[in-house]
């Protein structure tokens, strides 16, 4: 490996690209103690300017209730990917390496160190739903880029002290294999049936409602029929749309309150466990327009909710399958009958 500090290596075996990175400075800090670390992650996501840190993207906005509000966006400090210099695809024998080109940045969700996903207000969070359209909007400008994906990692019941409320952005010179194996689903179903996949799943969970969690006239969210983990929830628009930054910024309000009261049902159904949110939205395929011709017609945005439980053992590695032990039917039930939070304080 050269003097960059990532390398996406193409994996002939499985499919897919390994990302390796090479970061002494993290490494550095994670060898010290807490007291060791010249800056705690929590002052630095309060205030990033205090510390230096070079803000992407702000804004600050007057919220229904009188008070103010700032969301900002900075650079992650140890970023999985690197905006500088191009991809340098090349071969080394019969494989396939490139620059892990890309982008890793942090949204700050909030200036409270106390917020959480299921507190925050949906006024409040439609600021971060904003940054993450703006921002994918703005990277998709350099011509390097695929794909781009927001994920957000939080423990249910108790607030850890040391996680100030952020999420992340990542943009890539590649498409992740999981998303390729979503994209090339949808296509395969749109070539046969001239529908949308994802539409046709909401009309089906709509109807029968078993595996239904809530819905409104602009969302919904279920329990998958084929559940990868305990309680996964997807959030789907109703509408048909495959790109998130198409979104009104109007209706991303009502998007956010039921992004909290998502998260608001998983705290109250699993304390003590963790939850990963993660943004699926188009990626670029200026590339391979042929291929990809139908996906404003086949493929549908949405978020997933994977919660992890303690302990959790990766069936999928041991046997080819995820292994489930409590039925989608079961968890939204569960998830259904609980209080739902006020919609918009």
């Amino acid at each position: 490996m050269d003097n960059w500090q990532s390398q996406l290596r193409r994996d002939g075996h499985h499919g897919g690209w390994t990302l390796l990175t090479r970061q002494p400075e993290r490494e550095q800090l994670l060898a010290m103690s807490p007291e060791q670390r010249p800056i705690h992650a929590p002052d630095i996501l309060c205030d990033p300017e205090k510390y230096g840190a070079s803000v992407i993207w702000r804004v600050t906005a007057t919220l229904p209730d009188g008070g103010k509000r700032t969301v900002r966006v900075i650079a992650n400090r140890f970023a999985l990917y690197r905006v500088e210099g191009m991809e340098d695809r090349e071969g080394e024998g019969m494989y396939d390496l490139m620059r892990g080109v890309g982008a890793h940045e942090i949204v700050i969700e909030s200036e409270n160190h106390e917020d959480s996903l299921a507190t925050l207000s949906p006024h409040h969070y439609a600021l971060t739903l904003q940054a993450y359209q703006d921002r994918i909007s703005d990277l998709r400008k350099d011509f390097r880029l695929r794909s781009f994906s927001v994920f957000r990692e939080w423990q249910c019941g108790t607030k850890e002290p040391s996680i100030h409320p952020h999420s992340q952005l990542i943009a890539a010179a590649i498409v992740p294999l999981g998303i390729k194996n979503e994209l090339d689903a949808a296509r395969e179903y749109y070539n046969y049936k001239e529908r949308c996949l994802f539409c046709d799943m909401m009309r089906q969970e709509l109807a029968e409602e078993e595996r239904l969690v809530t819905a409104t006239d602009e969302y919904m969210t279920y329990c998958p029929f084929a559940s990868r983990y305990p309680f996964e929830v997807h959030l789907f628009p109703r509408r048909h749309s495959c790109d998130f930054c198409d979104t009104p910024k109007d209706q991303l309000p009502a998007l956010a309150a039921m992004i909290r009261d998502t998260a608001y049902r998983l705290e109250q159904a699993i304390p003590d466990w963790r939850v990963l949110m993660v943004l699926h939205t188009t990626p670029v395929f200026d590339h391979r327009r042929k291929y990809y011709h139908s996906i404003a017609q086949d493929y549908h945005w949405h978020f997933e909710f994977l919660p992890l439980p303690p302990g959790f053992i990766d069936w999928y590695s041991r046997t080819g399958a995820f292994v489930e032990h409590t039925s989608p039917e079961n968890a939204a039930a569960f998830l259904r009958d609980l209080a739902a939070p006020s919609p918009w304080t």
